[in-house]
């Protein structure tokens, strides 16, 4: 029994092991979670094995005893009442324990299953003449009914992929809702109220989409998808303090999350949360040296800060490395603006103009350059062409003003 047992656990863990990604947490479409489970199907070769050995051992089992009479052999004789019940004592369970890790969440899942199963089916039995025929003749009036229900959901959510696909919008959230209604107690609906929340979303209803990423996370709270889908929609809502809550606690699951560093450190220096951004643009550099985001922001970071010097050093480098970026110029530009250095400041305006010629406001940053140096005339000059380049005149007064118009 024990070299069948072993040899069985080895082909069930072994074909998980090999088919677990390195990226953890994982990021792929629910057919690789099927393709890591084949080796534990009901008659795969591994679990074969390991069942034979199972009652090869149980064979030579003899018993006697109060523990023998009172627990071990009812709960033998309601085993398969427990087997045919246990599916829909999970429906029910399993979102209990979604906020605690894997492995505690599966340990507890099953005890409490065990334990609710093995109740009911020692009570049903004992109730005189019929109570060993109850359970499977429940579970098979339940079954084809349980059955249809997931059916009917599985091809509306189907549907409703279909028309994201087509980008047939109130279709596809009409679909997923008559989905997720049609089993409400399946695991799928945390992806379908995800899915919704993101059709929501493209259709411009942020409160709504909010709403169904919030009853995604009920079931899975440490999604990182989910936490950043609704992360990024707080953000267009102008809620900032949700979103900078939930990017950390995106980068509490997932320290390395690249968005969620980006986000947040941007997030922290609106807020002067300085210690914190220089540390999420150090663990993005720390991971991709040449990351261009993050050098860019860790640039902008050091002027905000007064290490100027730094700031210039690291735009020269982008600068250098993308010439085309007429952003980094600009960068640049204020900078040197900071530093009283307006001549070179000029000098960066004028590149980024002949890379965007079309941006008004980089006109406008060229005048108020050329104001600062004292040239009125040119300033005016700057600010016509902006307003040429379609900026209102009234929004440019003060400017105006400045130089003597």
């Amino acid at each position: 029994a024990l070299p069948l047992w072993v040899v069985g656990y080895v082909i069930n863990a072994g074909w998980y092991w090999l088919h677990i990604p390195a990226e953890y947490p994982v990021r792929a479409s629910i057919d690789l979670a099927v393709l890591m489970e084949q080796s534990w199907r009901f008659c795969s070769l591994g679990v074969v094995m390991q069942t034979l050995a199972v009652f090869l051992v149980l064979r030579h089992v003899t018993a006697a005893g109060p523990f023998y009479r009172r627990v071990v052999r009812p709960l033998s004789e309601a085993s398969y009442g427990m087997y045919l019940m246990h599916m829909f004592v999970l429906l029910a369970v399993f979102p209990w324990f979604d906020a605690l890790c894997t492995p505690l969440h599966s340990l507890l899942t099953a005890v409490v299953i065990f334990v609710v199963t093995a109740l009911l089916a020692v009570a049903v039995r004992r109730v005189p003449r019929v109570g060993k025929y109850v359970m499977g003749m429940v579970a098979l009036l339940l079954m084809p009914a349980t059955a249809t229900a997931q059916d009917d959901a599985a091809a509306l959510a189907d549907s409703a992929m279909t028309c994201i696909e087509r980008n047939e919008l109130p279709e596809a959230e009409a679909l997923l809702k008559q989905a997720i209604e049609a089993d409400p107690a399946h695991l799928r609906n945390c992806f379908l109220l995800t899915n919704l929340g993101t059709v929501q979303r493209r259709q411009h209803r942020l409160e709504d989409a909010v709403e169904s990423y919030t009853l995604a996370l009920a079931r899975q709270p440490l999604s990182v998808p989910i936490l950043m889908s609704r992360a990024v929609t707080y953000l267009e809502l102008g809620d900032d303090e949700r979103a900078y809550t939930d990017l950390g606690n995106v980068l509490d699951c997932d320290a390395g999350h690249r968005d969620a560093l980006l986000l947040r450190a941007h997030l922290a220096m609106q807020r002067h949360r300085y210690d914190v951004a220089r540390a999420d643009y150090s663990r993005l550099l720390s991971a991709d040296l040449d990351d261009e985001q993050a050098q860019f922001g860790l640039a902008i970071l050091n002027q905000k800060t007064g290490r100027l010097q730094e700031a210039t050093d690291q735009l020269t480098r982008l600068v250098e490395a993308h010439p085309e970026n007429p952003d980094y110029l600009q960068a640049r530009a204020d900078v040197y603006l900071d530093r009283s250095m307006a001549d070179m400041a000029l000098l960066d305006l004028d590149g980024a103009i002949e890379l965007s010629p079309a941006d008004p406001y980089l006109c406008v940053a060229r005048a108020e350059t050329l104001l600062a140096m004292g040239h009125r005339r040119d300033a005016r000059a700057a600010l016509d062409h902006a307003v040429a380049l379609g900026i209102p005149r009234p929004q440019l007064q003060e400017l105006y003003r400045q130089t003597g118009r």
